[in-house]
């Protein structure tokens, strides 16, 4: 894969985004495998004193003066506040007990209150299963948040008890410190910024690693790996992104590389060199996201 970078035709700042993922949803509790930085970390804890709203009936446990679980009967939502000190991509833990025999299946709906009516999913399917009645806490990495209130909804397919939602910081959100903005006028060509993929190892100078298992607005199964190179390494000068079945206890794990960070761009043209798999299920990518993306909500009007 080669990837060059001339004069761009469209007034959106982007950054460039490669992957090769499989694309089919999942059910399947994935282990988060990434630790959080204890330079970085910024936790925020949410229980059922931050509980807002709900779809039905729930009871707030009480005890000692303290409020200490939400109990839903039945399937639904319940809607809580949550204020994110710092934007970056997080660890969403959620503790909770599986009253029944089967499977609870759970995820985190973020500003649900947003003025377009999307539906904004940042941990897809996280799956309890019968837990023999005890509280047992089950997690994705990489939500990504930006800092300030948020107004969530974790939904729920049966009956469950919810103890609390924990986010951790894992990595900070970006600001990409470079721009390459280019002038239209003219009829020649000029390499601005390129890949060539000689080198031995992925150009972290150029390349940054998007990382976790949160879904990625999709209900994508792979978790993206950072610094792995079963999953991204050079070979004979080209990249090389390997998505792996039944790897480090994941359904898949894949890589993610971005220029976010790094490199943004704004005219020209940008082109790239690659070759894909032909196995059904799978969907190699390569496009431009625009520079202004911090979680979810950016879409689309970041570009």
């Amino acid at each position: 894969m080669k990837a060059n970078v001339h004069y761009l035709k469209k007034s959106v700042l982007c950054y460039i985004v490669l992957l090769i993922v499989a694309c089919n949803s999942s059910e399947n509790q994935n282990i988060a495998l990434v630790n959080i930085d204890s330079e970085i970390s910024k936790e925020v804890k949410i229980e059922a004193e931050y509980f807002t709203d709900s779809s039905g009936s729930v009871i707030i446990e009480k005890i000692n003066d303290e409020l200490t679980f939400i109990e839903s009967e039945t399937e639904g939502w319940v809607a809580l506040n949550v204020n994110i000190p710092t934007a970056g991509r997080y660890k969403v833990e959620i503790h909770a007990k599986n009253k029944g025999n089967e499977t609870v299946i759970c995820w985190i709906e973020d500003y649900y209150d947003n003025k377009d009516g999307r539906q904004y999913n940042i941990t897809s399917n996280i799956s309890f299963e019968n837990g023999n009645n005890k509280f047992i806490t089950l997690a994705k990495d990489g939500s990504p948040l930006n800092s300030g209130l948020h107004r969530i909804k974790l939904h729920y397919n049966k009956s469950i008890i919810i103890d609390w939602i924990n986010f951790s910081l894992i990595k900070k959100h970006d600001i990409t410190p470079k721009t390459y903005m280019q002038k239209t006028e003219g009829k020649n060509w000029k390499i601005v910024w390129s890949d060539e993929f000689e080198g031995n190892n992925v150009d972290k100078t150029k390349w940054t690693y998007d990382i976790g298992n949160w879904g990625w607005g999709n209900g994508e199964e792979q978790y993206y790996t950072k610094n792995r190179t079963e999953n991204a390494r050079i070979e004979d000068g080209n990249l090389i992104i390997e998505a792996r079945k039944n790897d480090m206890g994941q359904k898949w794990t894949s890589a993610r590389l971005t220029t976010r960070g790094k490199a943004s761009f704004l005219f020209g043209k940008i082109e790239f060199r690659a070759k894909v798999p032909h196995y059904k299920g799978n969907w190699a990518a390569g496009w431009l996201l625009g520079d202004e993306y911090v979680d979810e909500l950016s879409w689309p009007y970041c570009g």
